[in-house]
């Protein structure tokens, strides 16, 4: 799962958290969405956007590491 808090449109590129299935090894970081949406998980499943999302506080998702 990849969690976007920041985007930046000129580039291309987002800030946020990523936990690919492993817990310890999840980290906050810069992803270009262009890449991202290039990927397949395992050849098998394309990274797809949740079209329901709604904004959210960070601090609600409570994820590790937050705040900085």
């Amino acid at each position: 799962d990849w969690w976007v808090i920041e985007y930046d449109e000129d580039d291309g590129l987002a800030f946020g958290y990523a936990c690919l299935g492993d817990p310890q090894s999840a980290e906050w970081g810069y992803v270009s969405l262009v890449e991202l949406e290039t990927l397949l998980v395992r050849d098998l499943f394309p990274v797809e956007r949740d079209l329901h999302w709604s904004p959210t506080k960070a601090g609600d998702c409570r994820l590790p590491g937050w705040p900085f």
